[in-house]
């Protein structure tokens, strides 16, 4: 009898000698991508394009997890120290647009100790069709419509730093639609990677004042005070739209915006709304100051000769501060895919496929790109953005940055001869089918160079969080504005007057509300410890009702606005600040670590109402909350103590100069306290109280 020996294979041993036979014909290099579920293992190539730059090439099958894609993965060992890292910008203008081939291009051509080996699409811009809607161009978007530049824009819309100089700052909520700050990716002085929320506080001073600029190279948008450097208006001038008042300042030298900067300057020239004209070109000694609105009144104190200082300083909303002011090199980004470990969800209207860059690093803090082509049935259909967590585990992400996707991804190598090739296929084409490269606004370069400093202690998770009481929130700063305040619906918000200015816009489907999130607070509050939340708010005497309802949803362990979880509270019109309490102590879902509270301001309105809201605060108890916002509202309710306010309305103005001459002459002396009179406290009250409380109220 004859034995037959069936001979089998389990599937665990087939997929090891696949592995084993794609290593020994396929060419794969040490340290290539991880290999991506439902991924057919001959569909991927690896080349080594420099000591410690693997780039990986995969083709998953529409059987596939991830469905049909074309995937090209860039990892950098950055502990290479001829490895360098930079961000690259057409003509080093923040505003203008260029292809990523051209970029690396122009790059190598500018740097001849660098050799570019492969770049990157980075941030997005302000687009025409959304934020930047030009001057009769008809645009509507998002319920917006009202122009803001004269003529095409593209600013960043991010904070971005090149080579240590920062050329934009984050975007600001003058620029609508606005739906919170978003994040940034870059590397350290010592070559470490860090994710984060980088802002920039921008304080002007001089004898005409103290105030603060909302951005550095931002879009010239209504109520906002922007200032510009010559990495716009070098080249890039006659944007602004002709309401604005703009000044000139020269400094004398040379400046750089960056953490730290304190830069001097002298008024070189005003332009008015009314002047028919608009800065020119302005050399790297030059900064302009770009003024609309509400914020043109900051500016129409100056003279030309005037002095004034720039002071900047950069604060990460995440609460890392100290790594962010030694950034050297960092692009904007759209939303992140990972942090600290997990992969994120992101929002709703966001659940398509789409081609996509993403920049990250992995837990041993190597750099990582991504592109993932789309938009192209049959080759690539796109990232589908409710799958990306799966790719981010496959890779093996720690943090993970969405950059500019759609017809702008696109990655290109060196060739031996020094051309560069575009290795995707990006989704735009030209008149003749062809795909072709898109002009985008900056662009990633990894290069080759002289060695420089070895890298640092690798440290990449993001910081703990914005420092601010939870307890006791004020919106008194436009860093915690930026931080904690955001999603908006149907409105609009801003720092005014040191408040948060909520404004009813677009009342088409949803009560107009803005979310405050308390996940992004370093030091979290219990929801079992506070049962109620009160806000000290003011409504203005304009407003088209007495009174108003307004909701709150209390959203606790990151969960987002449930039904069945939120409180009401009456709230009135009377110009003054008041307290209005909500209760959340009957609410099944008020349990665990708060994340965030939806303030709905109005339950129904009228499309321009307005409510400033102070403070929010959490109490214990209604009583205990009521209380805490009482004591806040009687004490913004209470005039300051102003200098020379004889009448004690907490203003100086034209009355307390009538009533301190009637004082000096003798018609009247009532109950005015001297002290008050006595303008400059030299004891004695004299013709130069008069004369120096009329110069400043006529200076501002």
């Amino acid at each position: 009898m004859k034995t037959i020996i069936k001979r089998t294979v389990s599937p665990f041993v087939a997929a090891a000698i696949m592995l084993s036979l794609f290593a020994l014909f396929a060419g794969a290099a040490a340290g290539a991508a991880p290999f991506l579920d439902g991924e057919i293992v001959f569909d991927r190539e690896s080349w080594t394009l420099a000591d410690g730059v693997t780039r990986t090439h995969i083709v998953t099958p529409s059987t596939s997890v991830y469905k049909q894609q074309d995937i090209n993965v860039v990892e950098i060992d950055l502990s290479n120290r001829s490895l360098h890292f930079d961000v690259s910008y057409a003509q080093n203008n923040a505003a203008m647009l260029e292809t990523t081939n051209a970029a690396a291009a122009r790059f190598a051509a500018e740097h001849a100790d660098l050799t570019p080996i492969v770049a990157f699409n980075a941030d997005m811009w302000m687009v025409d069709y959304a934020q930047a809607r030009i001057l009769g161009g008809g645009v509507t978007y998002m319920g917006y419509s009202d122009p803001v530049v004269k003529k095409e824009f593209p600013i960043s819309r991010s904070f971005n730093i090149v080579d240590g100089e920062i050329y934009t700052s984050e975007t600001i909520p003058q620029e609508t639609p606005f739906s919170g700050v978003s994040m940034s990716f870059g590397v350290t002085d010592d070559y470490v990677p860090v994710m984060g929320n980088p802002s920039l506080d921008i304080t002007i001073t001089s004898h005409r004042g103290t105030f603060c600029a909302d951005g550095l190279n931002r879009l010239p948008a209504n109520n906002a005070l922007i200032m510009y450097s010559d990495r716009v208006m070098g080249q890039v001038t006659d944007f602004a739209l002709d309401d604005a008042y703009e000044i000139v300042v020269e400094c004398g030298a040379d400046y750089t915006p960056a953490h730290g900067a304190s830069i001097k300057g002298t008024v070189a020239a005003i332009y008015g709304p009314d002047d028919g004209a608009n800065p020119g070109p302005i050399t790297n000694t030059q900064f302009v100051l770009t003024a609309r609105g509400d914020r043109v009144r900051d500016l129409k104190r100056f003279r030309i000769g005037d002095r004034l200082t720039v002071d900047m300083s950069v604060v990460d909303l995440l609460g890392d501060d100290a790594r962010w002011r030694r950034v050297e090199n960092c692009v904007g980004g759209n939303f992140a895919l990972a942090v600290n470990g997990n992969p994120t969800t992101p929002l709703p209207l966001l659940n398509a496929t789409y081609p996509a860059t993403i920049i990250g690093s992995d837990a041993a803090g190597k750099l990582m790109f991504v592109t993932i082509d789309g938009r192209q049935p049959g080759y690539s259909e796109g990232l589908e953005m409710y799958g990306s967590d799966q790719l981010m585990r496959d890779l093996g992400f720690y943090n993970a940055l969405l950059l500019d996707g759609g017809g702008s991804t696109s990655i290109v190598v060196a060739n031996a001869d020094g051309t560069f090739t575009t290795v995707n296929r990006p989704s735009d084409r030209d008149a003749q089918g062809n795909n072709v490269d898109r002009a985008v606004n900056d662009s990633v370069i990894i290069s080759l160079g002289p060695e420089r400093a070895a890298q640092g202690d690798i440290d990449i998770a993001l910081g703990g969080g914005y420092n601010a009481d939870a307890l006791d929130l004020r919106f008194n700063s436009r860093s915690l504005v930026q931080s904690l305040v955001g999603d908006a619906n149907e409105a609009s918000f801003r720092l005014s007057g040191g408040a948060l200015k909520l404004t009813a816009t677009n009342l088409n489907v949803n009560d107009p509300y803005v979310n405050i999130r308390y996940q992004n607070i370093r030091e979290k509050a219990n929801a079992e410890t506070y049962k109620a939340a009160a806000i000290v708010y003011r409504i203005p005497e304009s407003a088209s009702q007495a009174y108003y309802n307004s909701e709150i949803f209390f959203n606790t362990n990151g969960q987002g606005s449930r039904a069945g979880q939120s409180a009401t509270a009456k709230v009135y019109r009377n110009g003054k600040y008041n307290a209005a309490v909500f209760d959340a102590s009957s609410l099944s879902g008020w349990t665990g670590t708060i994340s965030s509270l939806r303030l709905d301001f109005f339950t129904a309105a009228s499309e321009g109402d307005e409510m400033y809201v102070a403070a929010v605060v959490l109490g214990r108890t209604t009583s205990e909350a009521r209380l805490k916002a009482l004591a806040i509202a009687e004490e913004l309710n209470t005039p300051p103590d102003v200098a020379g306010d004889v009448d004690g309305d907490g203003v100086l103005n034209a009355v307390d100069v009538l009533k301190t001459m009637r004082y000096l002459v003798g018609w009247d002396d009532g109950d005015l306290v001297e002290a008050k009179l006595d303008f400059d406290e030299n004891g004695t009250v004299n013709n130069r109280d008069v004369i120096l409380m009329m110069l400043t109220i006529v200076n501002g």
